[in-house]
């Protein structure tokens, strides 16, 4: 296991409290997943939308979307935020989990579009070591039982 992922592992975070505003941009953005198939499909919050159709697409059972960008929810570079995220798919790839592409945007074209990582069955733990070593406020899981939800570290 990876060292920082491991430190993680044993000294869990405690949950952040965002502010309003953070929190409703969270719970409005859509989660775009590109689909083996090419297809994006479009997730939100609280609803099921066409998940098990990608769940089952995918021969999984559960996803979790997570970014490296603009770690803190606060806006960084492109540049940072390319790099990030570049170190998170390698720290991904070292874990062999499984990986779909996607992005998180605004739906009113005011926030950041961001690139995401869209784990496949990866565990809660895996999740939130991952979301906790870039220093993001949360992530979004999702499986054939619950609609996709916030995760907030």
């Amino acid at each position: 296991m990876i060292p920082a992922i491991k430190a993680v592992f044993s000294n869990p975070t405690h949950m952040n409290h965002p502010d309003p505003a953070t929190a409703q941009a969270f719970e409005s953005a859509h989660y775009e997943i590109t689909a083996p198939d090419g297809e994006t499909v479009v997730l939100r919050i609280g609803l099921h939308g066409n998940l098990d159709r990608l769940l089952l697409q995918c021969n999984a059972t559960s996803i979790a979307i997570l970014t490296a960008w603009n770690p803190g929810g606060k806006r960084t570079s492109d540049s940072q935020n390319e790099r990030a995220q570049a170190r998170l798919q390698e720290r991904i790839r070292s874990l062999n989990l499984r990986m779909l592409n996607g992005r998180n945007l605004d739906p009113n074209g005011v926030g950041p579009t961001e690139p995401t990582c869209v784990l496949l069955d990866a565990s809660h733990a895996q999740t939130r070591a991952l979301a906790s070593l870039h220093d993001q406020l949360a992530y979004v899981y999702a499986s054939m039982e619950s609609p996709p939800a916030l995760i907030w570290l």
